[in-house]
């Protein structure tokens, strides 16, 4: 039985590698999205800012069809 992550328990190598941080311009974030999930761990968040509000749309249709 897989034992759940409990937060607090982690030490802090482990909880730095919990959050990728991505603030960069849509294009970059749309081209990363299909290898991204490659360099992150189960439970690992990706936050991804830096995006102009005419282009949010496109970077959310591409995270939901890499299932992000």
């Amino acid at each position: 039985m897989k034992k759940e992550l409990v937060f607090e328990e982690l030490t802090l190598d482990q909880k730095l590698g919990m959050l990728l941080c991505a603030n960069i311009v849509a294009d970059i974030i749309i081209r990363m999205t299909p290898d991204v999930g490659d360099y992150m761990h189960e439970g690992t968040v990706l936050l991804a800012s830096g995006i102009i509000s005419e282009r949010c749309d496109e970077v959310t249709e591409k995270l939901v069809e890499c299932n992000f």
